[in-house]
């Protein structure tokens, strides 16, 4: 299997002539089919057509890249109308919610594994469900039949949830034809993974996934792991003991053994890290776009911002308030919108600083302020020459006088 979301940037390159052509730019899904049909590889514009690779023109894809046979073969959309039609809906699977046609929540839609031979979508990966791994944070849900894609949510078929859930009981599985050798012992107990739920990642050694977390293992995930040599890897990816190694006659096989579960190890680590990494990259861009819509709201915009039916979300030098940030969300627009805003330091005259309208949260006028208290009154005191004599205090006597005899 391959993950949808791992091939976005990836080069196209044609085989017959080795030329690097193009880059995937997004993939091309058919929910009635349940099927892969094509890769964007130019969206186009208002007077040019998006281009695709139809899947069936693709050779061979991996986790590094997608080969054409030709790069004749990248043709316009509308040459083909299923995919045309797919591509005006302009449904996104990305943050679609996934729910059972009962009413069962599944999650939120992160992306799909497919099968890289035939196109077909084997599961999706959701968030945020009832069967969420602790781990990653992910489920697996199985394709079974036609995904109903709406506007805000995906149905499946209420039987999704029991192929959901851990069974430990064995599915019986079909006998092997009489051209097909018996399996040594040391692979029969492969069959006891049937019905367990996948712990960890297991990749074939050139990047393909054979299990997933989350995922139930069935049939096919057995008949993947016996083919790529992994048998060993799929029974510690559900908890069982792994067998017994074989017995190493020399040296050199010794060391061929440690290489081989230095590797297994090197890419169970990787698995965890791209994880890892992948998640803080959504939480770094959601940080970023929240910062963004913070320095934009109360800016006016350098161009008209239309929604998907042609109607004015904010004309040219309307200001960005947050009821066009959530209706540019709701339309799929909010990043032309965020690209749209000015940035300018604009100089204001002083008699332009004031707006005709005042806003809800303003002042209206200034409070008045308080006057102060008036100075204390001052009132003239009398002297002592001006009193009455019978409040004028006694005269002493001075040192020079006392004793004097006239």
């Amino acid at each position: 299997m391959l993950k949808g979301g791992d091939l976005i940037g990836k080069p196209a390159i044609a085989y017959d002539t080795g030329e690097q052509f193009d880059r995937i730019q997004d993939l091309i899904f058919d929910p009635v089919k349940n099927q892969l049909i094509g890769f964007l590889i130019d969206e186009g514009g208002w007077f040019s057509d998006a281009r695709i690779l139809p899947f069936h023109s693709i050779q061979a894809i991996g986790k590094d890249a997608a080969i054409a046979r030709s790069k004749s073969l990248a043709i316009a959309a509308s040459q083909i109308p299923e995919i045309d039609r797919i591509l005006k809906t302009n449904q996104i699977l990305r943050g679609t919610q996934m729910m059972t046609t009962d009413g069962s929540y599944l999650g939120v839609l992160v992306d799909f594994f497919f099968n890289e031979h035939s196109g077909e979508i084997e599961g999706y990966e959701v968030s945020g469900g009832l069967f969420d791994d602790l781990a990653s944070g992910r489920s697996f849900v199985p394709a079974l039949q036609t995904l109903k894609l709406g506007e805000d949510v995906a149905f499946v078929p209420p039987e999704t949830l029991e192929y959901m859930a851990e069974r430990h009981q064995p599915i019986p599985a079909t006998s092997p034809s009489p051209a097909t050798p018996p399996l040594p012992d040391s692979l029969q107990t492969l069959e006891n993974t049937l019905g367990r739920r996948v712990r960890h990642s297991v990749r074939s050694d050139n990047g393909l996934f054979i299990a997933v977390p989350g995922q139930i293992i069935t049939p096919r995930a057995i008949e993947r792991a016996r083919t790529y040599g992994k048998e060993r890897e799929l029974l510690a990816a559900v908890g069982l003991s792994s067998p017994e190694p074989p017995v190493i006659a020399n040296q050199s096989d010794r060391l061929y053994q440690k290489a081989v579960q230095a590797r297994t190890q090197a890419s169970n680590l990787w698995d965890k890290l791209v994880d890892t990494v992948t998640d803080w990259q959504e939480q770094n861009l959601q940080a970023r776009q929240q910062k963004r819509i913070k320095a934009a709201v109360g800016r006016p915009v350098v161009r008209a911002i239309l929604d998907r039916r042609d109607r004015v979300i904010l004309n040219v030098g309307e200001l960005v308030t947050h009821q066009a940030i959530a209706q540019a969300h709701e339309e799929g627009v909010l990043d032309i919108l965020l690209d749209s805003v000015d940035e300018s330091n604009a100089q204001i005259a002083p008699q332009e600083f004031r707006a005709p309208q005042t806003g809800e949260a303003a002042l209206e006028q200034s409070p008045p302020e308080s006057n102060p208290l008036p100075p204390l009154a001052t009132f003239p005191q009398p002297s002592i020459s001006e009193a009455p004599e019978r409040d004028r205090p006694p005269i002493q006597e001075t040192r020079s006088e006392k004793g004097h005899n006239p």
